[in-house]
C-alpha cells in the first residue's frame, strides 16, 4: 500500500458494505504461506515448496499473520492526526484505526469469529436438535 489511506480504504472496504449491507462481521484480511504439505521437507521436483506437516503449515500461517498484523499496524502509524483550531493534534486516528482493523486481520481472527457464529447458532438451535 502506497500510503496509511490507502490501507485503510482497502480495511474499511467500504463497496462490500454498499453490495451486503447486512453482512454478519467482517471483512477479513489474510494472507497463507504458498507450499503444500509434503511427506518430506524442502522442494518437491517441479520446485514448488513442501512443508513437513500440517503443524509446519499452521507455524507458517502464524508467522504471516503476525508480518500481516505488523504492516498494517506500521501503516496505520503513519495517519496523521487532526488539527484542532489551536492546531493541536486532536485525538489518535492511528489508535482508533488500529482497535478498528487489527481485530479483522489475520487467520485466527477469522476462525476465532466463524467459532463463535457457529457456537451461537447451536445454542440457538439446541432446542430443536433435541
Amino acid at each position: 500500500f502506497g500510503s496509511a489511506g490507502d490501507l485503510m480504504d482497502y480495511l474499511r472496504a467500504e463497496i462490500l458494505d454498499r453490495i451486503s449491507p447486512h453482512k454478519l462481521g467482517g471483512p477479513f484480511f489474510s494472507s497463507v504461506p504458498s507450499g503444500r504439505v509434503g511427506r518430506h521437507g524442502g522442494f518437491d521436483e517441479e520446485g514448488q515448496f513442501l512443508f513437513d506437516n500440517d503443524d509446519d503449515f499452521v507455524a507458517a500461517c502464524a508467522d504471516n499473520e503476525d508480518s500481516d498484523r505488523g504492516v498494517v499496524a506500521q501503516r496505520l502509524k503513519a495517519i496523521k492526526p487532526p488539527l484542532d483550531r489551536n492546531g493541536k493534534p486532536k485525538g489518535n486516528p492511528a489508535l482508533a484505526a488500529a482497535r478498528a482493523f487489527l481485530p479483522r486481520v489475520g487467520l485466527s481472527r477469522l476462525r476465532g469469529f466463524l467459532e463463535r457464529r457457529v457456537d451461537e447458532c447451536y445454542r440457538r438451535n439446541v432446542a430443536k436438535i433435541v
